[in-house]
Order: structure tokens, then C-alpha cells, then sequence
């Protein structure tokens, strides 16, 4: 299957005969395109969009900072209203990473005094006291590029036989939830696996069948990122239906009781980072510490009750 290939720099134009062609190119991959142009159709196209922004800058920690925690997290709270939220990660070199974060196009700045009144601007005065005499060591980098992207080959009757679409190509992830290079991965074992069972002798509707297994490598992912995004008022996409309402119920409960939950933490955090199954956010003994901590919280602390947000210092284990 021959590819053109253009040197920018050169203004050269090379043809690239393969016997297996890889569409790795990210979230503006041109396969479509050239799929219409070869008198193929366009995948269709699912797409959840809460219009995240997030904001990023390094600092040097102060002299005579004194903090309780390595990580800190300020989550947003969309039932309530609260669509900003962020993050301090202490690293190596004292150094302070901040990450800010906003959704439904409430974007934090990306000049320094837009960037510390949103800080400001959060339910805890901790994000900003941290950053606010700490001296900037890099700009603040932005990225609002982030809606969740799932083009369906899959889905296609006819698909050239030797071409194959991964990664964020074949489906794109809000980044803000760090699952797609875990997914990318997930792909190229489904691959991995495909090529062996089949070989290369012949690679007869090889691209049909690595996609089927990929639309499963990425399904649990999907479900988690465009459930966590539908929760906001202005995303853009197709509701979630009962079961979906029921999970994202189960999930503002379960999120409540991490903090005093070592069980349930760690199965979330697995569940999150793909290392382990979204059903092992299910098993009883994590069920039962949910609804033991939902029923024990005082009338004011239902989860249902005005909030104004979230407030979480994470320490290393052992700590």
C-alpha cells in the first residue's frame, strides 16, 4: 500500500511502499480525508465536549515553605455550580507544578495576574497561598483542545485491508483524566496480539479486525472520560441515559469517601489509570464503605447540599 510523503523543509516528495500501514498521528490524523478521497466513507464521528481549559506553570518553592502534602487537589463540583478546579504537584528540585482548570469555557488565564486571581478565585485559599510567593520558573502554557473524540472505523463496511488507525487518531481522550497514552498502549497490545493469531502471509481485512478489538481496548476509558464531562450543564453530547445516571450517582459518593477509605481509593485510582477494571469499583466490601459513609455524613454534608468545592492534601506513601 504506498503512502506520499512530503519533506516540508526539502519540498521533497517521497513514496513509501508498506505492507501494513499505521495511522499513529494523533487527534488530526487526515485519514478521513484521504479515505473520501480513495472512494471510501468517513467514519462516523462521536464527540463529548465540556470545553475544559487547563493552565500550566512551574515554580520554585519559596524559602521557608512549610506544606503537610505532596499533591493537592481541588476538584470541581458541577452539581453545585463549581466549574473550576486544580492541582500542586511538589517534584523533585523543589519545584511546585500548578495546574489550572476550568470547564464549560470558564478558561484560567494565561497572563500572570488573570492566572493568580483564578487561583484566587477557588474554594480554598491553599492553591494560591502556595503560588503566591513562589517565584515562576517557566510561562504559563495553556491547552483547551481537550473534547473526547471517537471516530468509528469500526463501524465502516469497507476499510483498505492493510491500514490500521490508533491511538488518539482512532479515539481522542480529555487529557485532563491521563488515560490516553494508556489507551494508545492497550491498542498496540490488541495489535500485538491480532498480528500473531493472524501472521503476515496474509493480511486479509486486517484493518477491519484491528479496529473491532480496539473499539473494545478503549470502551472502558470512553465511558469513564464522557461520563465524568457529561456531569456539566454546557457540555456538548448525547446525555447519558438511567444506568449512566445511576453510576455517575454511585461514583459523587464513592469520590466523597476516598479520603477515609484506603480500599476505595486505591481501587479508584486503578480503575482511573487502567490498571485494573471499572468493576472493581463495585465489589462489596467498597459498596458497603460507600453507603456507610454516605448515611453517616450530617444533613448539611449530603452530597446534594450546596457546596462550594473539594478540598484534598495527598501525601506519599508513608508519609
Amino acid at each position: 500500500m504506498p503512502r506520499r510523503i512530503e519533506d516540508r523543509n526539502r519540498h521533497e516528495v517521497e513514496i513509501i511502499e508498506g505492507d501494513l500501514i499505521v495511522d499513529a498521528t494523533g487527534r488530526t490524523s487526515r485519514t478521513p480525508e484521504w479515505l473520501v478521497e480513495m472512494g471510501y466513507e468517513a467514519p462516523q464521528e462521536t464527540v463529548v465536549n465540556a470545553y475544559l481549559g487547563y493552565a500550566t506553570r512551574w515554580y520554585q518553592v519559596p524559602p521557608g515553605f512549610e506544606a503537610d502534602w505532596k499533591v493537592m487537589t481541588i476538584t470541581s463540583r458541577p452539581e453545585t455550580g463549581l466549574l473550576r478546579g486544580g492541582g500542586i504537584f511538589r517534584v523533585e528540585g523543589d519545584r511546585l507544578l500548578a495546574i489550572l482548570a476550568g470547564s464549560n469555557k470558564d478558561y484560567p488565564p494565561t497572563e500572570e495576574a488573570g492566572f493568580l486571581e483564578f487561583a484566587r478565585s477557588l474554594p480554598t485559599q491553599a492553591f494560591y497561598e502556595a503560588i503566591r510567593d513562589a517565584e515562576p520558573i517557566s510561562p504559563i502554557y495553556g491547552y483547551r483542545k481537550t473534547e473526547n473524540r471517537h471516530r468509528h472505523y469500526e463501524r465502516l463496511a469497507r476499510f483498505p485491508e492493510r491500514l490500521v488507525v490508533t491511538g488518539d487518531a482512532y479515539c481522542g481522550f480529555n487529557p485532563i483524566y491521563g488515560q490516553g497514552m494508556t489507551v494508545a498502549a492497550l491498542d498496540a497490545q490488541a495489535l500485538d496480539q491480532l498480528l500473531r493469531e493472524q501472521g503476515t502471509a496474509d493480511l486479509s481485512g486486517f484493518g477491519a479486525k484491528a479496529h473491532q478489538r480496539f473499539a473494545g481496548a478503549v470502551e472502558n476509558a470512553w465511558l469513564m472520560a464522557t461520563g465524568e464531562d457529561l456531569r456539566y450543564p454546557c457540555t456538548e453530547g448525547e446525555r447519558p441515559g438511567m444506568m449512566a445516571r445511576f453510576i455517575q450517582l454511585y461514583m459523587d459518593r464513592l469520590i466523597r469517601a476516598l479520603p477515609s477509605d484506603e480500599t476505595a481509593a486505591l481501587a479508584f485510582m486503578q480503575a482511573m489509570n487502567l490498571t485494573r477494571a471499572p468493576a472493581e469499583l463495585f465489589r462489596p466490601r467498597i459498596i458497603w464503605n460507600v453507603l456507610k459513609d454516605t448515611f453517616s455524613k450530617a444533613p448539611d454534608e449530603n452530597l446534594n447540599a450546596p457546596r462550594q468545592g473539594h478540598f484534598q492534601p495527598l501525601t506519599a506513601p508513608g508519609d
